[in-house]
């Protein structure tokens, strides 16, 4: 059944995976408890979502008032207590 499951819907658990490879990474760095993920709502995980799914090459996370999680697209200001960004790595092609 778990096989049949992940053949069914291959793109949408690699997708799971990734997302929840990157949640472990982002509270194990920033030091929060996982209830802080919990109450993220839905504007906080659009930038996770496009960073996973388009070509946006950098995915910052912050952390705002009251440990809460904050993330962005583009580089946040100054002042904030802990952050972490995660950037894609894509390959070229040279000659030699």
């Amino acid at each position: 059944m778990g096989a049949e499951e992940h053949a069914d819907d291959d793109g949408e658990s690699k997708a799971d995976l990734r997302s929840e490879w990157l949640q472990n990474r982002i509270l194990a760095t920033l030091k929060v408890k996982p209830e802080k993920w919990a109450e993220m709502d839905e504007e906080a995980l659009f930038p996770i979502k496009d960073f996973l799914e388009t070509s946006n090459m950098c995915l910052f996370i912050t952390l705002g008032e009251r440990d809460k999680i904050e993330t962005s697209l583009t580089a946040p200001g100054a002042g904030r207590k802990k952050s972490c960004f995660f950037l894609k790595v894509c390959k070229q092609l040279t000659k030699p």
